[in-house]
């Protein structure tokens, strides 16, 4: 009985602590994700001109409801700014209007003044009805102005036209106000941005968020006013987040390619040094080079974008689509690319060598991973598709040392034959550039209609062929004329049967079949 009930007792404890474990974890899960969504107060847009970088540490640890509450009072303090300019463009607008209205009375002012100088009781009249007319188009704000046309014609110009410098003086002062909010606004937007982009990274909704950001952004100029054009250009060359930002990141992306620049050389002297004591053809050799430098020059400039504020992902995405849409229009070039690094690879000729490819017979000049240069032996240079090299047969001429050179000579059949091979052999043993070893070959290899043919087969260096074959022909032949050795020309016997004797074979032919 006691056993059971320890049994149960430990039973239920066990339970107990198991269900007070997943309770406790969920309480704390809970907690964790769903954050301090009612006590959190945000402490990043107090500041609106926080350094970026200070925010990026600020907002770093935040969690996401703690980064929607970021969001939000950012929103606020954009909300803020926009109204701001809203309500300086309002007023901005008033003061461009009010500016042409006097710009008309001042012109209805000078009607006035010359229909009273010249005593025009009925011009006089209908002038000051003009100037009434155009006042009543002036804002409340300008009653004072109304008055104007009371005034003696005498005064009246000068009036309007201090009032219209007043106008003008207060219209740059509020262009200028507003040139600054809109860099304010600018710089809000930045930030706000990093809290979006930082919300977006753990999970947060920022697409409402977005569209409103970019509903309101960007700095509007009137390039029609040159004056206030002027005055933003020249704000937001002075802004810390402007011109002067440009600036300094136009200086850091010169830096930046110049040490790309740096790198690309440093690897292509390492990639020098590396490939001189490796086994690999010279054509490998320059295009491991070339690619070293153009490869880290390449990324060098992609990353060097950044600097710029640039983002890289779209640039990245087009430039493979592009090279989707060159791949299928250059199929041949892409074709003969792949051949071209297959010869690389393989390594079938390098550069100085002879070879036979393609149709062509010459020496390699040079090679791209497109094309295969060859100049012939009378000197003209050919350009073949690597296609065409790859997928015909190759014959390297120079790609050994050594060569054989095959020789044919005919003597006469009344001609000592022994005598004959004596001769080549003495010929082939006393010249300089015959090799010794493979041993030379002098035999009998055929016997033809009209000579008995030998072949003579020295080995030589392969650049001393032809200085061998034209220097053996050249001694054979006056060996064989100064010894007596007939070197025979193609003759033929002709054996001719007189006619009567046909005529009488063909007669006794057709006895014999009757």
């Amino acid at each position: 009985m006691n056993q059971k009930f320890f049994v149960f007792l430990l039973r239920y404890l066990f339970a107990g602590l198991f269900l007070f474990t997943v309770a406790n974890a969920y309480a704390e899960g809970k907690t964790e994700n769903s954050g301090p969504t009612t006590d959190y107060i945000s402490v990043t847009a107090a500041n609106t001109e926080i350094d970026l970088e200070d925010l990026e540490f600020m907002i770093l640890p935040l969690t996401k409801a703690e980064l929607e509450i970021e969001a939000v009072a950012w929103q606020k303090v954009l909300a803020k700014k926009v109204r701001e300019i809203s309500n300086g463009e309002i007023k901005n607008n008033l003061l461009i209007r009010e500016t042409e209205i006097l710009e008309e009375m001042s012109d209805a002012a000078e009607d006035v003044t010359e229909a009273a100088t010249e005593g025009d009781t009925q011009d006089l009249s209908e002038a000051k009805q003009t100037m009434m007319e155009t006042s009543g188009n002036l804002s409340a704000k300008s009653e004072d102005l109304k008055h104007l046309a009371s005034v003696p014609p005498q005064e009246l110009e000068q009036k309007i036209s201090k009032e219209g410098e007043k106008a003008e003086l207060i219209q740059e002062l509020l262009a200028e106000e507003l040139v600054l909010l809109r860099i304010e606004q600018s710089e809000i937007v930045t930030r706000f941005a990093i809290i979006l982009d930082k919300l977006k990274q753990k999970g947060g909704d920022v697409t409402e968020l977005k569209l409103y950001t970019d509903s309101v952004s960007g700095i509007q100029v009137d390039i029609g006013d040159t004056s206030t054009a002027w005055l933003a250009l020249t704000a937001w060359m002075q802004s810390a987040e402007g011109g002067l930002l440009m600036l300094f990141n136009l200086v850091k992306f010169i830096l930046a390619l110049c040490f790309v620049w740096f790198l690309s050389n440093l690897a292509g002297r390492l990639a020098d040094r590396l490939t001189q004591h490796s086994a690999i053809s010279s054509l490998l050799e320059r295009f491991i080079k070339v690619a070293a430098r153009r490869v880290i020059l390449f990324i060098g400039f992609i990353v060097s974008l950044t600097i710029l504020g640039f983002n890289v992902g779209p640039v990245l995405a087009l430039i493979g689509a592009a090279g989707l849409v060159v791949g299928l229009a250059l199929q041949n070039t892409l074709s003969n690319f792949a051949s071209g690094v297959l010869i690389l690879v393989y390594r079938p000729f390098d550069v100085n060598d002879i070879i036979k490819a393609g149709g062509v017979d010459g020496i390699v000049q040079s090679m791209t991973l497109v094309s295969t240069t060859i100049k012939t032996l009378d000197n003209q240079l050919v350009v073949i598709p690597n296609n065409s090299v790859w997928n015909d047969t190759i014959i390297n001429v120079t790609g050994s040392t050594e060569r054989r050179v095959d020789m044919m000579f005919g003597i006469g059949y009344g001609d000592d034959f022994t005598k004959a091979r004596n001769i080549m052999q003495k010929i082939l043993a006393d010249h300089p550039k015959v090799l010794e070893k493979p041993e030379s070959n002098v035999r009998i290899h055929e016997l033809g209609d009209s000579s008995v043919n030998f072949v003579c087969r020295p080995w030589v260096k392969t650049d001393d062929y032809w200085d061998v074959y034209w220097d053996v022909t050249e001694a054979v032949k006056r060996e064989f004329d100064a010894q007596g050795v007939s070197i025979p020309f193609p003759q033929r016997d002709v054996h001719l049967i007189p006619s009567v004797q046909l005529a009488v074979n063909v007669n006794e032919t057709k006895t014999e079949d009757n």
